[in-house]
């Protein structure tokens, strides 16, 4: 999580792949997750770096696909 709020776009980046991976490996649960996964999203995909706000809204859209009930 500390990834998601760094100064440095490439950590931030990192930090939302780690957390997708999780997510979508079971490592949280599926509930949690998304909740989650819907936080970091939200304080990322408004970045000024377009690689972050890309990276973000591929996640949304992958946590949207795999977390339905």
């Amino acid at each position: 999580m500390r990834k998601v709020f760094s100064r440095t776009w490439m950590l931030r980046e990192e930090g939302i792949g780690e957390i997708e991976q999780q997510i979508m490996d079971g490592k949280i649960d599926g509930n949690t997750g998304f909740v989650a996964g819907i936080g970091v999203c939200k304080e990322t995909i408004s970045d000024k770096i377009s690689g972050v706000c890309l990276r973000s809204t591929k996640f949304l859209v992958n946590l949207c696909d795999n977390l339905r009930p």
